[in-house]
């Protein structure tokens, strides 16, 4: 459910999302960024804000789709936020859940990780029905960073960190799209 904080200009930041989703390829952009996280400050709901979000953005495609020439295919945003939803999340607290086992969907995805998701999931380009492919290559490119290691261990012996080591940084703040609203996990 949207929230009241909400006027008629954020149809516009919808619309940039959408945007972002149907017709980019993956790229990094900061608006972007900026137009999901402002869309995370006015949503509101029982469960997590992505959640919301996620419906807010369905429900406007679908409108879109039927209203504005520029939206008539808008298979890739809708095959981005199904596959979102559905398979990449769900799938990288899978692939994590030993490490993220003390997390929660409301705290570690945040406007600017749920970016960071449908930036990986646009990189891997067409045919959006392959969410096999599509889901493994995303949550792969995402693990991208490899946390503390005991200094014994790097000094005692050579030991190549395992696949579901390597994750990704939750960001809390990027420059040019600021800081991210919401609650985060310590």
């Amino acid at each position: 459910m949207v929230g009241s904080g909400r006027n008629p200009e954020d149809d516009a930041v919808v619309d940039q999302v959408l945007g972002y989703l149907n017709f980019s390829s993956g790229a990094e952009d900061l608006r972007f960024l900026a137009s999901l996280n402002r869309m995370f400050e006015w949503s509101s709901g029982d469960g997590p804000v992505w959640r919301v979000v996620w419906e807010t953005l369905e429900t406007r495609l679908a409108g879109l789709a039927s209203t504005s020439a520029a939206f008539r295919d808008t298979d890739q945003a809708a095959g981005v936020l199904q596959l979102v939803r559905d398979h990449v999340v769900p799938g990288y607290f899978e692939f994590h859940r030993d490490l993220l086992f003390h997390q929660s969907e409301a705290t570690l995805v945040n406007a600017f990780f749920l970016g960071r998701i449908c930036e990986a999931v646009l990189r891997q380009g067409p045919p959006w029905d392959e969410a096999a492919r599509i889901t493994r290559a995303a949550i792969s490119e995402l693990n991208d960073y490899l946390g503390h290691r005991p200094v014994a261990a790097l000094e005692s012996q050579k030991i190549e960190p395992y696949t579901h080591e390597w994750v990704r940084p939750v960001p809390l703040y990027i420059r040019g799209a600021g800081i991210v609203v919401g609650r985060t996990s310590t």
